[in-house]
């Protein structure tokens, strides 16, 4: 009671949507692939656990989603999100809610799979991006909504022209074996695409599940950890730059297949080890709860990778959270951490990944700005559409 709704394959929802087989399943929710039995067309079901705060949670998504339904159609640029179909209530074991998408294919970590040793060609990643940046415009400043969780995961493939209908059973495949944490998660899909049907696809922003409104954010924490932006990590107040910084993260891993940042708990840290940063900044009551330890630990090391690759954070930014104390000393240096390897991205791209001056020249001067530890220094959406790397 309270949790997920035991969907079964051939379950009919509404007395039209057959579910067919499970997308994929999260901490809020199951996505199912279903059959519109009156329009003949695949559909995708997000069905939400039945407790009553993700009840409140899915009312939040659905204004959410009816307000981009609302102003793309006055908009184009809205294309470049998912679009809501139809919102229903079910009863199963308890209320919940059920939202209806348009089911587009599989995910961008889907393709990315099949690339990993190299990152996506560049082409592709350009025009991708381009649409990506595109609906997240449309979004902060059409909408006023900040999406919170941009990542592979939430950017799906779509092809106008059908290329894709042929491999719709690897896709599903795919998915369903990433879920299953089995390997060759990418399946056929990558193999599958010569280059023009590759540069055929396009990509929509999906899953506003975590998205708020600009003027009302629902929670402090946001974002996956890879791609969480340093005022999410350090608890201060985050607006649309948010989204930036994690469209960055993804940009660097759809280009080189390789994670920007990829934070592990527990490589400054132990719980035996009394010189370590947790017997220094953790209370005894802290230390008896191993969740927070490893979340902390994340944190720290998250920070620790952050400043190895971007510099010193200002101290203004440092120390404007309240519990900043347990991680900085001043000026903004990390406290009782001297393991750190300064690295840029220059050199990890033309050292690493083999690019040559020319291509990582452009790269790099897209991406910093993306990554500026002052949000109003970020750059928007808009400025990021306007450089000269994304059209050339």
């Amino acid at each position: 009671t309270g949790g997920h709704h035991p969907v079964r394959e051939g379950e009919v929802f509404n007395t039209r949507y057959q579910a067919l087989c499970k997308l994929g399943c999260g901490t809020f929710a199951t996505v199912w692939l279903c059959q519109d039995m009156r329009r003949k067309k695949h559909v995708a079901v997000k069905v939400l656990k039945s407790r009553e705060g993700f009840a409140e949670a899915a009312q939040d998504e659905v204004a959410l989603l009816r307000c981009v339904s609302s102003v793309k159609k006055k908009d184009r640029a809205g294309e470049n999100i998912v679009c809501l179909l139809d919102d229903f209530r079910m009863i199963g074991e308890n209320g919940f809610h059920i939202l209806l998408l348009r089911a587009l294919g599989p995910s961008l970590r889907c393709l990315m799979g099949n690339y990993a040793a190299q990152g996506l060609p560049l082409p592709f990643v350009k025009k991708s991006l381009q649409q990506v940046l595109a609906g997240l415009h449309f979004l902060h400043k059409r909408c006023r909504i900040i999406h919170a969780d941009i990542k592979p995961e939430n950017i799906l493939l779509y092809g106008r022209d059908k290329s894709l209908q042929r491999l719709l059973p690897a896709m599903l495949d795919c998915d369903q074996r990433r879920e299953l944490g089995l390997k060759g998660a990418g399946g056929d899909l990558g193999n599958g695409l010569e280059e023009s049907d590759l540069m055929s696809i396009e990509v929509k922003i999906a899953d506003l599940g975590s998205a708020c409104w600009t003027y009302k954010p629902f929670s402090k924490e946001i974002q996956t950890q890879p791609y969480r932006a340093l005022e999410v990590l350090l608890g201060l107040d985050y607006g649309t730059p948010a989204d930036i910084w994690s469209t960055g993260c993804l940009a660097f891993e759809m280009a080189t297949g390789e994670c920007l940042f990829d934070p592990q708990p527990g490589k400054y840290f132990s719980r035996d080890d009394g010189r370590t940063p947790s017997a220094l900044f953790i209370s005894p009551t802290e230390v008896s709860q191993p969740l927070y330890l490893d979340a902390f630990s994340l944190r720290l090391d998250h920070v620790a990778r952050i400043i190895e690759l971007l510099g010193r954070i200002p101290p203004q930014i440092a120390f404007s959270w309240n519990k900043s104390t347990k991680f900085f000393s001043r000026p903004g240096a990390l406290l009782r951490i001297s393991r750190l390897s300064p690295r840029s991205l220059h050199s990890i791209l033309a050292e690493r990944h083999h690019w040559t001056k020319h291509e990582v020249t452009p790269f790099t001067s897209f991406l910093l700005p993306a990554l500026q530890y002052a949000p109003d220094r970020r750059a928007t959406a808009a400025q990021c559409l306007q450089h000269a790397w994304l059209s050339g």
